[in-house]
């Protein structure tokens, strides 16, 4: 994000994420992108400009998320234009871009949670949430890389971080998305919760269908008991997971998995 605030130019972000790369990068970036060595550093140096659809690519090799991508495109066009009338019209919808972009940021840092108006949108897909445990684990930071994991493609990853961006919940440091302070927390919020359930039942569904692991648990009984049993065995099952917390807590991202749990009379 801060590339981006820095860059006078769009030339000046590309020239920044080839310097965090290192040494043969314009060679490799070149190569990537299908065009000679000396046409980049024309782009490079100002005297040529890439096409919408060349910056497009450079985007995707370089796992740009949704809000950079339509930055660059319109630094782009702002920088092409062949009048000061439309270069102001260009440089209008990127302030207004990054304006929006800063507020959102400004909103999230002084907050401690996810609020109601994000929750049925976050809650909506339960890659969402998925994605959101996945970047605490530090192979797990790049759109590329999540798409991978979670077999999607990755405009839809794309999608699912800028959400997820936009909620505070992960956060884009030039480089890769990282986990933020700020947790979500679904409460009272009916339609979120609901969604929320659905959700990871049916992923229990799917597990169960997919594979068997010993491991893994999957359980189902129903039973024909009296009220006084019933509310010995919420309170046990309430215990349990008062007591999974603090290794919860503790333990190291290695796995997401999901505990489903549910007691209900029928």
């Amino acid at each position: 994000m801060e590339l981006l605030y820095q860059a006078k130019h769009y030339r000046d972000f590309v020239a920044a994420q080839l310097e965090k790369r290192g040494r043969g990068a314009r060679t490799w970036l070149s190569e990537a992108m299908g065009v000679q060595a000396s046409f980049l550093w024309s782009v490079l140096s100002g005297k040529q400009d890439f096409t919408p659809e060349q910056l497009l690519t450079f985007a995707e090799i370089f796992q740009l998320n949704p809000f950079e991508t339509e930055a660059l495109l319109i630094m782009l066009n702002r920088d092409r234009a062949a009048s000061v009338k439309v270069r102001g019209y260009y440089q209008k919808q990127l302030d207004r871009l990054l304006s929006s972009k800063s507020d959102v940021e400004k909103r999230v840092r002084a907050t401690a949670e996810l609020g109601n108006e994000y929750l049925v949108e976050y809650c909506s897909d339960w890659l969402n949430l998925a994605v959101t445990l996945a970047v605490h684990h530090k192979k797990l930071r790049t759109s590329k890389r999540l798409a991978e994991r979670f077999q999607v493609e990755l405009s839809r990853m794309n999608e699912v971080l800028a959400l997820i961006e936009k909620t505070g919940l992960v956060q884009f440091d030039g480089t890769e998305y990282v986990p933020t302070q700020n947790r979500f927390h679904i409460g009272k919020n009916q339609a979120a919760l609901k969604l929320h359930h659905h959700n990871w039942r049916q992923k229990a569904l799917q597990a169960i269908d997919q594979r068997a692991d010993d491991q893994e648990i999957h359980y189902t009984s129903l039973m024909s008991i009296d009220a006084s049993t019933f509310n010995q065995i919420r309170n046990l099952l309430l215990r349990s997971i008062e007591k999974m917390e603090p290794g919860i807590k503790k333990a190291k991202n290695e796995e997401l998995v999901v505990i489903a749990l549910d007691l209900f009379r029928i």
